[in-house]
């Protein structure tokens, strides 16, 4: 089964100047979980292919928090450890 990459924008993450990247393996899904949540929706900036087997996503997904920690684009205000500045899309 593949998996993706995908960072999303919603309106909510705008006040923090801030996107989510995540992880899963069936989007469309994963976006119906989303709209469960969100009065208005939010929507994928972009979704990217991972090549790779389930077990090392985790290791994707750290190596991914890392890096964009390193650079000074991890954002944390109390909940979520999957946020960054949007400027991280540019990379």
């Amino acid at each position: 089964m593949p998996n993706y990459l995908y960072i999303r924008e919603h309106e909510s993450y705008n006040v923090y100047n801030a996107v989510k990247f995540g992880i899963t393996n069936n989007f469309i899904s994963r976006e119906r979980t989303y709209i469960t949540g969100e009065i208005k929706r939010g929507r994928y900036i972009s979704i990217f292919l991972i090549d790779g087997e389930y077990d090392i996503l985790p290791l994707i997904e750290k190596l991914l928090h890392n890096y964009l920690s390193s650079l000074g684009f991890y954002k944390y205000i109390d909940g979520g450890t999957e946020f960054y500045s949007i400027n991280a899309i540019e990379l």
